[in-house]
């Protein structure tokens, strides 16, 4: 499949491209055309496909991919409904709650304070707008967004939860390793609001903008809907990080990590220790007691991976993954990022940031309100040159001056072999 898709209906969710694409044990397949919702024929043919694998006596590996919760917001309504009233409060009433509970939790430390408003952003769409400056129908049809996001959030746990149940009753639980993780951080675009999109979303949807609902939100999430959520609740899903996707703030790439192994993994234990991505393939090859392939696979040459395992982590066995002088690299679209011990490096090129190269101690501060840079010049120096050597390595390209991935995804969307 493209980059996403309708969560009820076999078609793009935005201009990017004609149609979409299924495929199925290497053959392209058409999506059911009645009681389908993405996220629960997904969990059906998971565990159907387990089911037939565990016949050969081997171990399995499923990589799982739920659309949820990207945009559309979709969900079948009663698990949207559940969430009547709980956001009417608005955005940065949410965000200041779930600092709050995330410090009686000790998730965060007590002196931790959000970034207002997002302002170092020059893109006023990527800025935190004013709750109260919002008519009341704004506020119900905004309050009604966050439900919808909610709703399918709600249905992919739902779903998660019949894997789980799943394998406890076919006794497979106590030996599979089970990791969970998001992808990047929230989304704050309205791609519908693009003047060169709005003809595609008035062509392929029946309920996208506030005035399509006539007063009456009941149909948002539903077929015939495009549900997003914009900056403010996209900012309230990121607490305590700032900024949003394509950003190398903690708001654009901290995510939650959940690993599960019974008998091996003790449960209810948070370990607040950097870990990247690339950090998946190396524990999943040493908990199956596989060798790290290099860079050469059954004749063909291939990256190495070169991540760590985080297995005696997770095991207790070990405090950290990375050691406190390892530098470790980051860039996607401009952001840059550089990682070493509890400190981090990050520079945002505008319109997303100033340009500036920023020093955080992101333990202290996941929020990245309090510069150190001025502060630590030694440091910053030499993780900027950490960076520079991961640039060369990874052979990273600048993007123009004033790049705006949005802007940029309109643009390829309307050249030859785009969606239009």
């Amino acid at each position: 499949m493209e980059s996403g898709a309708d969560n009820w209906v076999e078609q793009p969710y935005a201009p990017f491209y004609e149609r979409v694409h299924y495929f199925e044990n290497g053959k392209e397949i058409s999506l059911p055309t009645e009681d389908y919702f993405s996220s629960d024929f997904y969990t059906n043919r998971i565990i159907e496909n387990i089911k037939e694998g565990s016949e050969n006596g081997k171990p399995f590996f499923a990589y799982f991919a739920y659309q949820a919760v990207h945009y559309p917001h979709q969900a079948p309504v009663e698990f949207i409904d559940k969430y009547n009233g709980v956001y009417d409060e608005g955005f940065e009433k949410l965000r200041e709650t779930r600092l709050k509970k995330q410090k009686e939790l000790g998730v965060v430390s007590g002196d931790v304070e959000l970034d207002p408003q997002h302002t170092k952003t020059s893109y006023m769409p990527w800025q935190i707008p004013d709750w109260d400056s919002l008519s009341d129908e704004e506020k119900k049809f905004n309050a009604r967004r966050m439900q919808t996001y909610a709703g399918m959030l709600d249905n992919m746990d739902t779903n998660i939860g019949k894997i789980l149940s799943y394998l406890e009753e076919s006794g497979q639980a106590e030996n599979t390793l089970i990791l969970f993780l998001s992808d990047n951080g929230a989304d704050p675009n309205l791609l519908p609001l693009s003047p060169d999109y709005r003809d595609w979303y008035q062509s392929n949807y029946e309920y996208v903008y506030m005035e399509d609902y006539e007063g009456d939100y009941s149909k948002m999430g539903q077929a015939g809907s495009f549900a997003d959520y914009g900056s403010g609740w996209a900012a309230a899903a990121n607490t305590p990080g700032s900024y949003f996707k394509t950003f190398s703030t903690e708001g654009g790439i901290r995510v939650p990590f959940i690993a599960k192994f019974p008998g091996q993994i003790e449960a209810g234990e948070s370990n607040g220790k950097f870990a990247f991505v690339k950090d998946i393939v190396p524990t999943l090859l040493e908990v199956a007691g596989v060798d790290n392939p290099g860079e050469s696979y059954k004749g063909k040459t291939i990256h190495a991976p070169d991540g760590k395992s985080m297995w005696s982590v997770l095991t207790g066995d070990a405090a950290s993954v990375h050691s406190d002088d390892e530098a470790v690299g980051y860039e996607l679209a401009g952001s840059s990022a550089v990682f070493r011990g509890d400190y981090k490096l990050v520079q945002n090129l505008a319109p997303k940031g100033t340009g500036a190269w920023e020093l955080y101690n992101i333990v202290e501060d996941p929020s990245e309100t309090n510069d150190l840079a001025k502060d630590m010049p030694e440091l910053a120096a030499e993780l900027l040159a950490a960076y520079r050597e991961y640039e060369v390595a990874n052979n990273v390209v600048p993007v123009p001056e004033g790049y705006n991935p949005l802007e940029q995804a309109v643009k390829n969307s309307m050249r030859p072999g785009g969606g239009h």
